[in-house]
């Protein structure tokens, strides 16, 4: 294996026996501190607040070696994001006529509605179509007088 990677076997066997060095030693302690403040903030928080908490505590460090750790770490802050609405949608649907308004039902199959809904799970869409029938039984009285 050390052929093939150019490598002595003395120069493998002395790394593989050397100590962690003592930026390694602070990452780690640091990626502790990095993950308390994270799940202190219930998951919330990205690098940029975790830098910032970081700071407040009086640890000197950067910015991006946060994120690195961070990336190490697999941890990443939430964010919400922002529903924009769509301009003059409004006005596109507005102009198509509601062809089943008027019509009077008699029986079930005269008229079907459907609709297709977008349902964000995690990350992934999913679909949801609806088809039904308009027909439905008259709403039946119910006398409280008794």
């Amino acid at each position: 294996m050390c052929r093939l990677y150019g490598v002595s076997r003395q120069g493998y066997y002395s790394w593989r026996c050397r100590s962690a060095s003592s930026r390694t030693r602070q990452d780690w302690h640091l990626a502790s501190r990095i993950r308390a403040l994270y799940s202190a903030s219930r998951g919330t928080y990205g690098s940029p607040r975790i830098h910032q908490m970081l700071r407040r505590e009086g640890t000197r460090v950067g910015r991006k070696r946060v994120e690195r750790l961070m990336r190490w770490l697999q941890i990443k802050g939430r964010s919400a994001r922002i529903y924009q609405k769509k301009a003059k949608l409004r006005k596109y649907f507005s102009g198509i006529p509601n062809h089943s308004r008027g019509v009077e039902l008699t029986r079930p199959n005269q008229v079907w509605l459907g609709d297709i809904s977008y349902l964000k799970v995690g990350r992934r869409w999913s679909y949801l179509a609806v088809v039904l029938d308009k027909y439905g039984p008259s709403p039946t009285k119910v006398d409280i007088s008794t």
